[in-house]
């Protein structure tokens, strides 16, 4: 340090909003951008390392996903018939390829979520077989039936991708949805108004 240079003895003024260095690249990419709290970008995007649901940046696992959209009036089609349905949601859907990460701890519970969902689905195969083979069905049999197929469709809706393409431009743009404030905050650098 120079004595007779004042500027040499103060340190830098750090940023604690600042993005990390080896994040500014994916900031500046003109291809993703952030509305609020969803992620802009094309049909391919590969975000930072950096977990979408708790921002960190350590001990992270990569997936490469692809999300599809279809609009909201398509599953009306469901009440009219179901080949419609199929027809409709073949004939609108978008689709986006991304690839993302989560930490590890994010990983394993929406894993063990998904092993649940699997295990009540077995548990409801092993059900409807037992009251198959009683004469007549006892009631605690029946009620358990619709209780394990709805506890079934929760847990795996509770495994499922955090990220949901919830708007497309022409199919090239697409608006997603799910990361979590922790994770923009360190991708932009700052928390946008709204968070």
């Amino acid at each position: 340090m120079d004595p007779t240079n004042p500027s040499a003895q103060m340190p830098a003024p750090s940023n604690p909003y600042a993005a990390p260095d080896h994040l500014a690249i994916a900031g500046s990419d003109p291809r993703i951008t952030v509305e609020g709290n969803l992620i802009v970008g094309g049909k391919h995007m590969e975000l930072p390392p950096i977990c979408v649901v708790t921002g960190e940046t350590e001990d992270l696992v990569s997936y490469q996903k692809k999300l599809t959209f279809a609009p909201g009036w398509v599953y009306v089609g469901l009440l009219i018939n179901l080949i419609v349905l199929i027809i409709l949601y073949f004939a609108f859907r978008k689709q986006n390829s991304i690839h993302y990460y989560v930490s590890r701890q994010v990983h394993n519970k929406k894993r063990n979520r998904k092993l649940i969902g699997v295990l009540l689905l077995l548990a409801l195969i092993a059900d409807l077989v037992y009251i198959v083979t009683q004469n007549p069905p006892q009631v605690p049999e029946l009620i358990v039936v619709p209780v394990t197929f709805i506890a079934s469709i929760v847990f795996f809706a509770l495994g499922r991708a955090p990220l949901k393409i919830v708007r497309h431009e022409r199919g090239e743009r697409f608006w997603i949805k799910g990361s979590r404030p922790p994770f923009l905050a360190a991708l932009w650098g700052t928390e946008a108004p709204g968070w």
